[in-house]
């Protein structure tokens, strides 16, 4: 595992690797080596097949930015893990060629020594002895429960180069290692620590049994500047002691506005860099929202608490495979720089707001393939609606702050899906009212293509907004479906007036149900010959699942494996089958 470190301006470029991507930073001496064209490929070594990578973004607002964000940035992605790819780059009159290996798979990571823990833990558990340059520390704990008896956390680590290793789900997925009953925090990581994994544990019953604050708890939490390389996965957040409040209204009923708050899935406060957030069931306890006195709703699923900055928010990370639902406000809060943050294949349920992007001031944020199912804006706490139209729905996308210079870095949304249930009761549908929104503070590098955009019927739907209505922002060849209202859109220097010239406007009929399919299936592909079905534009050859000259919209092409999320993701898999290794996901690109 590397870290790009203090990314000073040098004739070679610098790599930042994960399991399945490869950030690249190049700093050229003088600024006109930003211009002329770019040739970005890769190939396994010695393979000598060689595929395209998007462009690198050539960040030139060094005046606002900041001297060191002067340079070209990009990723590239869908790799596999443990693998050695050669790097070809041309850009302008600049050549490089190198060598970077991916990370190697947990399974394959070098163990220095055990730590067996057995039985039932009471109180906090201190994870206190590092590993080293040899190895990893593993932190045995199949045959361990914990319980918190009211201490803040059930497991402190103060250590480095650990691994906290419970056992994996059985077959009705259910995972063995508990951990419940603290005050405050299921695990909590201390600042300073690096290269930690963490998987296959069970983390539930955390947190304040009531509170009207925004008090950091969760079920994995960091404390403030936080270390670089942690990898999450395959775990279970879950139903916390208390909830969250709804939007507002405070629990006592007052009349006073408030934003939700109280506890969330995972907080990184102002995180390090190179995180994996892979394959995590997140869900704030309950879909019961006609019941919500009684039932448990996370504030956040993942979020950073970085908003307006340069330097706080992810960077040289993934995120995937996620399963995040009953949520009040945003399943990922991906706010801050977003440097080389890539998002996909997640699927998000009952939440306000699928991903807050506000900011992106450094980018680029890569947003591809993910899936979002119901939306859901709560006025009241103890409201006993049923569900209804006149439950609010958020956006898919949030995006924009009010200070612009920190909303300049670039967003690329790509394939995704918004499905849009019009059953249940309702007739202007569940799913997200709008697609791409900045609640009117401006945002300015959007890039939106081949996404299904499905919103429900209200008259001021926006399929992609920005408050400065600027030029710089790009919306086009989308399968755009309103419930028969008009597809509004501020955003491309056109006003209300912008039309994409290669959108398609039409209901999407899937392989398994029209408008909605059947989600446990895990089938979210376009039926043959339906519309935006081998319609897309194509893009860079690292984003597509196959071959074909002509990719559908959304998130999956016809013919695709089924997409499974969450902790039980493709438990059923045998290792050695082509886009697996053991129950890690490679990619499936149908090749």
């Amino acid at each position: 595992m590397n870290i790009a470190g203090n990314r000073t301006e040098a004739a070679d470029p610098t790599f930042v690797s994960t399991f399945n991507s490869i950030s690249i930073y190049w700093l050229p001496a003088d600024p006109v080596d930003s211009t002329g064209t770019q040739s970005i490929q890769y190939s396994v070594l010695g393979s000598g097949l060689w595929k395209t990578a998007q462009d690198l973004n050539w960040d030139s607002l060094s005046a606002e930015k900041g001297a060191e964000f002067r340079q070209f940035r990009g990723s590239i992605v869908f790799l596999k893990a443990g693998t050695q790819y050669d790097i070809d780059m041309t850009i302008g009159s600049h050549t490089f060629r190198d060598t970077i290996s991916t990370w190697a798979e947990t399974d394959n990571w070098t163990i220095k020594a055990t730590t067996p823990v057995s039985g039932e833990q009471t109180g906090t558990y201190v994870v206190s002895t590092s590993g080293d340059a040899t190895g990893y520390q593993l932190y045995d704990f199949s045959q361990a429960t914990f319980e918190g008896a009211g201490s803040d956390t059930n497991i402190v680590i103060r250590a480095d180069k650990v691994i906290l290793r419970g056992a994996e789900p059985d077959a009705n997925g259910n995972l063995a290692t508990t951990l419940t009953g603290s005050g405050r925090f299921g695990i909590y990581i201390e600042a300073g620590y690096d290269s930690i994994l963490i998987e296959h544990l069970d983390i539930s019953g955390f947190g304040a049994a009531d509170t009207n604050v925004d008090n950091n708890e969760g079920g994995i939490v960091a404390a403030q500047n936080c270390g670089n390389v942690f990898v999450f996965q395959y775990n279970k957040i879950h139903t916390p002691t208390g909830t969250s409040l709804a939007w507002l209204h405070r629990k006592d009923n007052t009349s006073a506005t408030i934003h939700p708050g109280g506890p969330t899935g995972i907080v990184l406060n102002n995180p390090g860099e190179n995180y994996v957030i892979r394959y995590n069931t997140i869900d704030g306890g309950g879909d019961n929202w006609s019941s919500l006195n009684v039932q448990r709703k996370f504030k956040d699923g993942i979020t950073t608490g970085s908003d307006a900055s340069f330097t706080g928010g992810f960077a040289d990370t993934d995120i995937y495979g996620n399963l995040i639902e009953n949520v009040y406000d945003d399943a990922m809060e991906l706010d801050g720089r977003g440097e080389n943050n890539r998002v996909f294949q997640n699927f998000t349920n009952n939440v306000y707001v699928s991903y807050s992007l506000a900011s992106v001031s450094v980018g680029p944020t890569y947003l591809w393939r993910n899936i979002s199912d119901s939306s859901r804006h709560i006025d009241y706490y103890d409201s006993t609606d049923a569900i209804s139209d006149d439950w609010g729905r958020g956006q898919f996308i949030k995006w924009g702050q009010t200070s612009t210079n920190v909303s300049k870095g670039f967003v690329y949304v790509y394939h995704n899906t918004v499905l849009q249930d019009t059953t249940g009761g309702v007739t202007e549908g569940q799913g997200h009212k709008h697609f791409a929104k900045d609640n009117n503070n401006g945002f300015f590098y959007g890039v939106l293509r081949n996404n299904i955009v499905s919103l429900n019927d209200v008259a001021t739907q926006k399929v992609m907004q920005d408050g400065q209505d600027d030029l710089t922002n790009t919306s086009d060849y989308n399968l755009v479906w309103t419930n028969g209202a008009a597809a509004l859109y501020n955003c491309c220097g056109g006003n209300t007036t912008y039309s994409p010239s290669n959108d398609i406007t039409a209901y999407p009929t899937f392989v398994t149900g029209t408008g909605r399919p059947n989600v446990s299936s895990g089938n979210f592909a376009l039926q043959n010959g339906s519309s935006g079905e081998e319609t897309g534009v194509v893009l860079a050859e690292m984003f597509q699942h196959n071959d074909n000259v002509d990719p559908a919209m959304g998130a999956m092409e016809n013919g695709q494996n089924e997409l499974e999320f969450g902790h039980t993701a493709y438990l059923n898999l045998q290792p050695g089958g082509g886009a697996v290794s053991g129950r890690y996901l490679i990619i499936d690109r149908n090749k």
